[in-house]
């Protein structure tokens, strides 16, 4: 979230200097390694990281950076395509969209066409009547809005290269 009050940990990017110690937290792209998380006093104008669990004496902080860092064409196409999978939501999706077909473009790659179809938008319909304020109860799909519904985003089909080397990121 913009807070107005955080900033890259990283100060200079040819020496590795940093402003602080959370420049060793790494975002895993992947919430179930998680152990970390920011806490921030708007009032002192404060950021500090807390543990989200027991964490074992070796192990890495990791803490989700989120989506405002990574929407960014500054970052390679393979991890901008791994934070595209951990971080868009409907509210973001056109934001995302429009930075992958910039980063494709940058890497002179043909843009996958999910990425230039509009976006669809769905207006929640307001309960009335007997069953308003209950919890949504989860109708079994019949085979013809099975076969109807959309395969998910194969992120690994669309990285380029396949293979590309994972270092600390952050």
């Amino acid at each position: 979230e913009k807070t107005g009050i955080a900033f890259d940990a990283l100060k200079n990017r040819e020496t590795g200097e940093l402003h602080c110690l959370t420049g060793f937290l790494n975002d895993p792209l992947d919430n179930s390694k998680v152990n970390t998380e920011f806490k921030v006093f708007p009032i002192t104008r404060e950021i500090k990281v807390r543990t989200t669990r027991a964490v074992k004496r070796d192990e890495e902080g990791m803490i989700a950076y989120g989506w405002n860092y990574w929407c960014s064409t500054e970052h390679p196409l393979p991890l901008l395509l791994l934070a595209y999978a951990n971080y868009v939501t409907p509210q973001n999706r056109s934001e995302w969209h429009r930075v992958l077909r910039e980063s494709y473009a940058m890497n002179h790659l043909p843009v996958p066409p999910h990425l230039n179809s509009p976006i669809a938008t769905t207006k929640r319909k307001i309960k009335t009547g007997p069953n308003k304020g209950r919890a949504n109860v989860k109708k079994k799909a019949s085979p013809q809005e099975k076969s109807n519904s959309k395969t998910p985003l194969n992120v690994k089909a669309l990285r380029d290269p396949p293979e590309a080397p994972r270092q600390g990121v952050g």
